[in-house]
């Protein structure tokens, strides 16, 4: 977990650069990697790294939403990719069920007026009026025709369904 959080916030950087101390006095052995240069690095990276709640959340959801690999080969992306107007025509009347590859999270920002919501080691941010609908998309296995209806009429919704289905996480059950 430590690589992924060190990846992530690399990542974050603004200018992820070698380090190089215009400042520094050469030292007797070049070679040497002396308490000051040590105590010079340890204060650099307090400075770059944020260990806010809101960042480590961010990481940890993009973390373990990611497909796991051996589940990769088995997501099929539709052929044609379903627009949001061909979703409101489908979603009262098709039942849907996500693919086991699917692992979907989500977790309130620190002020709690927002949502992140994490599938496929993305993130994305909705507001918290949706979290019943985010809800019932994570612990769900199954989606009734007309499950989504409450939604329809909120873009963010619409908008999040059409990718799930476009990717390839979220398919319909034709049984």
């Amino acid at each position: 977990m430590f690589n992924a959080w060190a990846d992530f916030t690399a990542d974050k950087l603004v200018d992820p650069g070698l380090y190089h101390d215009p400042g520094i006095t050469l030292t007797e052995h070049p070679a040497e990697i002396d308490d000051d240069a040590i105590k010079r690095v340890s204060e650099l990276l307090k400075q770059a790294i944020d260990t806010s709640p809101d960042h480590l959340r961010q990481m940890l959801g993009e973390l373990v939403s990611q497909t796991k690999p051996s589940l990769l080969d088995t997501i099929q992306v539709p052929e044609h990719e379903i627009t949001v107007d061909e979703l409101l025509s489908r979603v009262k009347t098709t039942a849907y069920f996500p693919h086991p590859g699917l692992r979907i999270y989500y977790s309130l920002t620190d002020n709690k007026n927002k949502v992140l919501v994490f599938y496929n080691g993305e993130s994305t941010e909705m507001t918290v009026e949706l979290l019943p609908f985010i809800q019932i998309l994570c612990e769900k296995k199954h989606f009734n025709a007309g499950t989504f209806n409450p939604w329809s009429d909120t873009p963010e919704s619409i908008e999040l369904l059409v990718n799930l289905i476009n990717q390839g996480y979220l398919l319909e059950d034709a049984g």
